[in-house]
């Protein structure tokens, strides 16, 4: 369950959002699961559709509240099997942050940490972001991580 395992917090501060829940299954699975970058937008369905890809980058269109859609360029930047995964997205000419996912033992389990931060964002972005933005993704990577958990459960 993803609340009382798990966490949601925003930093102002480094513009970073941070989702965490323990799956179960080991990291090795776990891992092995998120190294296939389509798996990611499957769990983040209803939110991101995947418009192109290859092994290392993927072309996404978000889909946000309000029909607010944007078209991201994504591309894995660090792998450090089965510890962390680590990638790239600009949005336009508006915005680019990172995102990682940092999984670690917990039992038979993991521990399962999604964190985004936004680097860089114009000012169009930056009060999306504070107008729902950060809320909205928030809740979309619980929402990611209860469908990693439930394909595992």
């Amino acid at each position: 369950m993803i609340g009382s395992r798990g966490r949601a917090r925003s930093d102002r501060g480094c513009r970073r959002i941070v989702v965490s829940a323990v799956v179960p299954a080991p990291p090795e699975t776990v891992f092995g699961y998120l190294s296939v970058l389509d798996n990611h937008w499957e769990l983040m369905a209803g939110s991101v559709q995947r418009l192109d890809s290859d092994d290392s980058w993927s072309l996404v269109r978000l889909s946000g509240p309000f029909g607010i859609r944007r078209t991201a360029h994504t591309r894995l930047m660090e792998a450090d099997p089965p510890r962390l995964m680590v990638g790239s997205a600009e949005v336009g000419s508006g915005a680019r942050g990172t995102v990682s996912w940092s999984l670690a033992p917990a039992g038979a389990s993991t521990h399962v940490e999604l964190a985004a931060t936004v680097d860089c964002a114009a000012l169009r972005e930056r009060l999306l972001l504070e107008l729902g933005g950060r809320a909205w993704f928030r809740r979309r990577f619980r929402h990611a991580l209860s469908e990693l958990q439930r394909r595992f459960g």
